[in-house]
């Protein structure tokens, strides 16, 4: 879970929820969590029918980044600060939708 409840404006309230709908498919390496790749995104995209905007697919690139950078971060002891596909970084939302 988020350390903090994001602050996500009504006009993106879709993108975060269809965030989270595709990452729950999400692969794991031996180096933590994987990005999701184009053919999965697509795969959402056409198993439930919405339809995504060029726009909305470089935001949801982004927010997987922000989702891998915050996921796979290691701490001082070496182990992944992040233990679920749920847990994102404050600060990680927030440099997507800041």
């Amino acid at each position: 879970m988020l350390n903090r409840e994001p602050e996500v404006s009504s006009a993106a309230v879709h993108l975060w929820n269809w965030f989270w709908e595709m990452s729950q498919g999400r692969q794991v390496g031996m180096s933590g969590y994987l990005p999701l790749s184009a053919l999965e995104m697509k795969a959402w995209e056409s198993m439930t029918g919405n339809i995504v905007r060029r726009e909305e697919w470089q935001i949801l690139r982004e927010m997987d980044q922000a989702f891998l950078r915050s996921a796979n971060a290691q701490g001082k002891d070496g182990q992944p600060v992040a233990s679920s596909s749920h847990e994102i970084s404050a600060d990680a939302f927030d440099a997507v939708f800041g």
